[in-house]
């Protein structure tokens, strides 16, 4: 059987489960052996939110267990600074005190394991408690010495005693989940910590604890939140010059290892993500917590028209219309009990992105970025479509190596928003099976017109230069082209993702989410790189009021500069209408009989039209559909799928679809079976392992990077590739888990 990944040295085997594939790494470990341990700490009281100081108790069932914790973010197993008590241990939890502490804070964060000798000791629990007032009143809270680069923590007074704001900062501080990261303060602000001017640029990444805290208000009321130990570094590009000088509000990069603890986040993240929440995977081993970089109140440039939102409305929108992208959402950020400002969470689109998307393991995919290289895996597929097959004829050809329509409709989102900072995208392709090519979007702060000084309101087609395997596909597919136009057409008319309406809609949805927070924003780093602070009702809303100013007619805008850049069909796609009354949606719910009028939009060409589903222009150009001449009607009888074209000499407009839906009455429909999630199956309890081959490719070349496991009892045949298998009872609890079945 071969396990993905690698495994070292014996395990036990206890059971097999049918359940979603994922691959993880082991640590190397020792005999197998159950070893007694202490019972987990008790927190008396929840990470959470406080008005007033308070005692917590951390205790644990275990008779004569010591707890031993700490106050300032150390491993209370190894800091200088930990505090021991027999039994249990009473901590007073008050955002002033500075005992056991580097300096006050405005959360107070408590790290603490429970040991007795004899006994295996706990993990290390972590609680952040977060007091609203004290964030409100935060001063400057800096590490002494050289390559300390960002101004001052201070919530500016300016704003938190501005009547316009007083009222609402807690409510504010409430507004978001809050994201609190804490670990050893020598790692984070020491003079070798990652957030010091001279290391940001090193890609140090520290251990450290994450916890996501849900105020219990509102839309978040319910969601549970979490804490996980994981790993985190400082992330981006430009971002990092000039030891910090360039942009004083650093994004970072989280990861999920077993070095850490449980080597994924098993956790719907973005359950509380203003925009396509119900399509977010439920486990993570990276996140990226953007700061706003190019629009963003840390940095010296182009403030004025910064509204964190853009970046992640081109990842909602490439979501919208080609059902994948990066998901996003944003969170008040604590870093060792200090308030540090709005950030946005947000997935990073690598090969574990696309495995978790798009099927199989990580491994499979070879993923790379746009001015970043090579991500992982190797890259012989991807350049032989950007080489080789990006320059065919045949549509089969290119659909073997790129998903046409995906590419399509990034390119068309970065035309659309004019990306300032362009290209920064993700992109990668399944080797194994070998699969699609996909192009995600990233990096597009700097984007959405509204004045930013890179982008305009205005569409740019040049960026269609620099998009992979645009100009050798465009040039040389003829079925490339026309599915383009279709794209643009579907996405610009009709209620599409370009239009107006949409666009609006998903731009003043992320714009809400933050409204609120906006103030704390305002307050943390509205004056770090002007003397009066950039506030949220004159600097943040006229920022905002300009993207949308400049949304309005866009879709429009942008199907001019493709046809006057003989980039979309001059020829128009036929019209629907209602009698007189045009359709201008993709989806209408209609009564039986209904009489459905096409029409030619223009003097000239005929139109073509199909119910049956199929394309009214063939592969190759041919006409396929029904001739209606210059137009036609027809009576729907039932839910019918219409598509039309026009045919002018050898040019096909775009296509218009639209679904004809008749309500249907359900109410003798029965549910009878349900099939939700298969039950586990017990695999075998205790079965021993008794070889592993560390690298598989050594007895078969298809499984490089595989273990080869062998059993010393027979396994049932219901085993199978696909499945997962749970390891347990090492000496080294990093050893244990849950690892997928490629092959038995």
């Amino acid at each position: 059987m071969y396990l993905s990944h690698l495994l070292k040295f014996p395990f036990t085997l206890l059971h097999c489960a049918r359940l979603c594939a994922v691959a993880i790494i082991l640590m190397a470990g020792q005999s197998v052996r159950a070893a007694d341990q202490v019972a987990d700490t008790s927190f008396s009281i929840d990470r959470g939110f406080y008005t007033a100081a308070t005692n917590l108790v951390i205790s644990s069932v275990t008779p004569g267990a010591t707890i031993t914790y700490t106050l300032d973010g150390s491993d209370p197993r190894t800091s200088a600074t930990a505090t021991s008590s027999a039994n249990s241990a009473t901590v007073l939890i008050d955002p002033s005190s500075t005992d056991g502490k580097w300096k006050a804070t405005p959360a107070v964060m408590v790290r603490a394991y429970a040991h007795q000798a004899g006994l295996e000791d706990t993990n290390v629990d972590t609680h952040t408690y977060i007091f609203p007032a004290a964030v409100i009143a935060q001063g400057d809270i800096r590490p002494d010495g050289s390559y300390v680069f960002w101004n001052s923590t201070e919530m500016d007074p300016e704003v938190v005693t501005d009547s316009a704001y007083a009222d609402e900062l807690e409510t504010a501080l409430l507004s978001l989940p809050s994201l609190s990261i804490v670990m050893e303060h020598e790692d984070l602000f020491g003079t070798e910590g990652l957030h010091r001017g001279d290391n940001i640029a090193k890609g140090w990444e520290m251990p450290c604890s994450m916890e996501l805290i849900y105020p219990d208000t509102g839309s978040f009321h319910g969601f549970d939140g979490f804490q996980v130990d994981c790993g985190i570094k400082n992330q981006g590009g430009g971002g990092l010059w000039d030891n910090g000088e360039y942009d004083h509000k650093q994004s970072f990069g989280i990861r999920f290892r077993r070095t850490y603890g449980t080597g994924k986040l098993d956790y719907p993240f973005f359950e509380h993500a203003p925009l396509n929440s119900d399509s977010a995977a439920d486990s993570f081993d990276k996140l990226i917590l953007r700061a706003g970089h190019n629009k963003s109140y840390g940095i010296n440039y182009d403030v004025e028209h910064t509204v964190y939102t853009r970046d992640q409305l081109a990842r909602d929108l490439q979501i919208d219309m080609s059902g994948i992208g990066g998901h996003g959402s944003f969170v008040h950020l604590y870093l060792n009990g200090i308030y540090w400002g709005l950030y946005n969470p947000c997935e990073r689109q690598d090969n574990a992105f696309l495995s978790t998307y798009l099927g199989g393991n990580e491994e499979d995919y070879y993923s790379g970025k746009a001015r970043g290289g090579n991500v992982s895996g190797p890259d012989t597929r991807y350049n032989y479509w950007t080489d080789t097959v990006s320059k065919s004829s045949s549509l089969s050809n290119l659909l073997e190596y790129c998903n046409i329509s995906a590419h399509a409709d990034m390119s068309l989102i970065n035309s659309y928003a004019a990306v300032g900072d362009f290209p920064q995208y993700y992109f990668g392709i399944r080797n194994n099976p070998g699969g699609q090519a996909y192009l995600l979007n990233w990096d597009a702060e700097d984007a959405f017109g509204g004045g930013s000084l890179r982008s305009s309101d205005t569409p740019f087609t040049g960026i269609f230069n620099q998009v992979d395997g645009f100009n050798d596909m465009w040039a040389n597919n003829a079925e490339y082209r026309i599915n383009f136009a279709d794209r643009a057409y579907r996405a610009c008319f009709n209620g599409g993702v370009l239009t107006d309406e949409h666009v609006l809609e998903r731009w003043n949805t992320l714009c809400d989410a933050i409204y609120s927070a906006m103030v704390c924003e305002s307050a943390r780093w509205g004056d770090e790189r002007v003397s009066t602070p950039l506030t949220r009702d004159d600097d943040w809303a006229a920022a905002r009021a300009l993207v949308e100013e400049g949304t309005a007619g866009k879709a429009e805008r942008l199907i001019e500069t493709l046809t006057s850049s003989d980039l979309y069909p001059a020829v128009n796609p036929p019209l629907f209408k209602d009698g007189t009354t045009p359709i201008e949606v993709a989806r209408l719910e209609i009564e039986t009989g209904f009489s459905l009028a096409i029409e030619r939009d223009g003097s000239a060409g005929t139109i073509y039209y199909t119910t049956d589903g199929s394309d009214p222009r063939a592969v190759g150009g041919a006409a396929q559909g029904i001739d209606a001449g210059t137009g036609t009607t027809i009576d729907i009888q039932s839910t019918t799928l219409v598509k039309a074209r026009t045919l002018d000499g050898e040019t096909w407009s775009a296509l218009h679809e639209t679904l004809f839906f008749i309500e249907q009455d359900f109410s003798g429909l029965k549910i009878t079976e349900i099939m939700y999630n298969p039950s586990d199956r017990t695999m075998a309890l205790d079965a021993s392992i008794e070889s592993i081959i560390g690298d598989a490719g050594s007895v078969d070349p298809n499984y490089i990077n595989r273990a080869l496991v062998e059993f010393s009892s027979t396994l049932p045949e219901a085993l199978t590739g696909g499945d997962k298998v749970v390891i347990s009872g090492a000496a080294d609890p990093a050893n244990n888990g849950t690892f997928t079945v490629s092959k038995v």
